[in-house]
């Protein structure tokens, strides 16, 4: 991330919100910074237009970049890696500031958030803290809900902000709910202001819900939460693996599992491959070809076991789609792999 990077982008012809400028704590008028521009056959009015972005930076602006993490490459790359360390979602903001100006008033944010300071300096100030003054390389971290203002100082500041999107325990217990017993669904009945007898239907479903909580165990809630699908942040690789997913012709194809598997039995008689974010469920005659590939080492196509040419295409083309397995170079000593 830089600004000859952030350039590029606005360049590119992004649409609101991904781009918005603040001046002094208050929001510019979209209109002075975009325009209409024909994409894809259609006419479309809030395409950015860079040169009034440029011209409203130079007047004092600070320019606003969202979702970095679905738009920036580098950046996506960064987030999804710090997302797979926290196990918490992940986003991140980009801020350009031109010199001895503010951007947005003083504010908190309802999420933790990680300032790394990338280009220039700026001068915040925290509650708590007080004055704090960051460099190039200089790294801030905000607790949710701490208050805090910033402002460049006397050259143009660039900064990035990695907002860490907690899982609370309410947001887990309120899946729970989503599953609880469906009387919690019945509407409250006609004329219910008047209806002496509802609390006693609300503590029937209390009763319904409590029997359901205590049904529940613990750790299996937590495995739950555990493999729930992970925050998606791929760029790129979506269309290109599915080019090369579909050209395999299990000669000299080369795949690899992508990271420890469980393997588990099903009730009717199939095989259940499962790594925490991504699970494939697979006929019993593919174990062998599958613990092949758990072991994360390199193998071709056309030497998985205990299959037929047809099988081994279709197995690992079913593997590359779910994301369990990735393309793979040969053995170090250029032997064809095993």
């Amino acid at each position: 991330m830089s600004v000859d990077a952030l350039d590029r982008f606005i360049s590119s012809s992004p649409r609101r919100p991904l781009i918005r400028l603040v001046d002094d704590g208050r929001p510019i008028a979209p209109d002075r910074y975009t325009c209409v521009r024909r994409l894809g056959g259609a006419d479309f009015d809030d395409v950015i237009d860079a040169g009034r972005v440029a011209e409203l930076f130079a007047g004092g602006a600070t320019v606003v970049a969202q979702s970095l993490h679905r738009t920036l490459d580098s950046t996506a790359r960064f987030v999804a890696l710090l997302s797979d360390e926290v196990s918490h979602p992940v986003q991140a903001n980009a801020y350009l500031t031109p010199p001895r100006s503010q951007g947005l008033a003083p504010h908190v944010d309802r999420h933790d958030v990680f300032v790394v300071q990338l280009h220039g300096t700026k001068s915040w100030t925290v509650d708590g803290m007080g004055e704090i003054e960051l460099r190039d390389g200089d790294v801030l971290y905000l607790p949710a809900d701490t208050r805090h203002s910033a402002a460049s100082t006397d050259e143009t500041s660039l900064h990035l902000t990695i907002g860490i999107l907690r899982v609370t325990y309410r947001s887990v217990v309120q899946r729970l709910l989503r599953d609880g017993p469906a009387a919690l669904d019945d509407p409250l009945p006609l004329l219910y202001r008047d209806d002496a007898a509802l609390g006693d239907a609300i503590g029937h479903r209390l009763d319904d819900l409590l029997v359901h909580l205590g049904s529940l165990d613990a750790h299996v809630v937590a495995a739950r939460e555990r493999s729930r699908p992970r925050q998606d942040l791929s760029v790129g690789g979506g269309l290109r693996r599915a080019v090369d997913v579909v050209s395999i012709d299990g000669t000299e194809t080369i795949v690899r599992g992508r990271a420890e598997w469980s393997i588990s039995s099903l009730e009717d008689g199939r095989i259940r491959v499962d790594d925490g974010a991504h699970h494939l469920d697979a006929p019993s005659s593919c174990e062998p070809a599958i613990r092949q590939l758990a072991t994360g080492r390199p193998h071709s196509v056309s030497d998985l076991d205990g299959l037929d040419p047809a099988s081994r295409v279709i197995i690992a083309r079913r593997f590359l789609e779910v994301r369990l397995c990735e393309f793979a170079a040969p053995t170090d000593d250029g032997q064809r792999p095993t």
